[in-house]
């Protein structure tokens, strides 16, 4: 009888243990809780998706985060980076998809890598034969402390960007270039090759292109002026030519053409915007040697 009461209560205990996973779990928020980040970039889109632990007052890198050995660039789950289209990270070709993000943290020196491998837990069963690329990149500091770890997408312009990583008093960037720049040169010439192209405004966006890629000047004012000529002049146009007569340093004509410009778009409720900004440029332009 004892024997099978001390049999009855062992079960009872084992039964109350089983249950406790079942019935005594409590969710509690992630320490370093997950992030995903997306931009888009010339005519594609970067996706990242890390997870962010805080110092804690803690010291990050030589510490938690040794120098010289691999790191999963975050916490948890293996960071990973998605391109949407072909790139350039520091000028390296890299093929759109998904790849985990891993670094080498140095002192003054980072190794960035981008590694096929997208189902890892951290640093766990890292292979570098799987290894896509690999650069370095020089660190900067920080005067500010960053308490969680950040991975942002900064400095755009119409092509490219920068991805900045950044925690405690440590700054890493390398740049994302996109081939969207050869993508429109090409459609312009093709476009503009084409005998029957005769749209003002086909003429207008290939100088505004021009002007802003700092490319052929002369050719951008050859576009402007035959945006005008087959669609008028306007305000817009004439800022525009003002900025390319700016871009060759020809101030005196460039502020002659945006006081022109200023007087036809204030006959616009619509376009006092345009009013507002070439009379900002008119200003800086007075100011500028001629």
């Amino acid at each position: 009888m004892k024997k099978f009461t001390v049999l009855k209560t062992c079960l009872l205990v084992l039964a109350t243990f089983a249950m406790i996973p079942l019935h005594g779990q409590i969710n509690i928020p992630d320490l370093s809780p997950r992030c995903q980040l997306v931009q888009s970039i010339g005519f594609g889109k970067v996706k990242v998706d890390y997870s962010r632990p805080s110092m804690n007052k803690r010291v990050v890198f030589g510490e938690v985060v040794p120098f010289g050995q691999i790191w999963r660039t975050g916490a948890n789950k293996a960071t990973l980076i998605t391109f949407s289209e072909d790139v350039l990270l520091n000028d390296h070709k890299v093929s759109n998809g998904t790849y985990s993000l891993f670094t080498v943290p140095g002192k003054k020196v980072w190794t960035i890598i981008l590694n096929r491998n997208t189902n890892l837990w951290g640093t766990d069963n890292y292979d570098e034969a799987k290894d896509y690329l690999r650069f370095e990149v020089k660190t900067a500091k920080l005067t500010d402390h960053v308490e969680s770890f950040t991975i942002d997408i900064v400095e755009h312009t119409r092509t490219t960007a920068n991805i900045m990583i950044s925690w405690e008093n440590t700054l890493v960037k390398f740049k994302i270039g996109t081939y969207a720049d050869q993508i429109v040169v090409a459609e312009i010439e093709q476009k503009l090759k084409n005998p029957m192209t005769d749209v003002a405004n086909t003429y207008y966006a290939a100088a505004t292109y021009y002007l802003d890629t700092h490319r052929d000047i002369d050719q951008a004012m050859t576009w402007v002026n035959k945006s005008m000529e087959i669609g008028g002049e306007d305000g817009y146009k004439l800022l525009l030519k003002a900025k390319i007569y700016a871009e060759k340093s020809q101030y005196q004509r460039a502020i002659q053409h945006a006081r022109k410009s200023i007087d036809m778009a204030s006959m616009d409720e619509n376009q006092k915007n345009l009013v507002i900004a070439a009379e900002k440029l008119v200003d800086k332009w007075k100011m500028s040697p001629n």
